[in-house]
């Protein structure tokens, strides 16, 4: 929970996406040329259990970029 993040100061939920929307999400944008995705919002991209699943089924669809914004707090060798 860091003290920066507009998640938890929020009067309304904010979950993860699940990986459902997110593939459909992609599968959409794939057959419209999407050239890339932002994995980040509100919270830490690196929290979220599917985040290299994610990564994985948008470059298997074409997406050339996957873009990231993180604290970096959670990155180690």
């Amino acid at each position: 929970m860091c003290q920066h993040c507009v998640r938890f100061s929020r009067k309304t939920k904010i979950d993860d996406m699940d990986m459902a929307l997110f593939k459909k999400i992609i599968d959409e944008g794939g057959k419209n040329n999407l050239y890339a995705v932002n994995l980040s919002w509100l919270g830490e991209p690196f929290l979220h259990p599917k985040l290299i699943d994610m990564i994985d089924y948008a470059k298997s669809k074409g997406i050339i970029e996957t873009i990231l914004n993180t604290n970096g707090t959670l990155v180690d060798k």
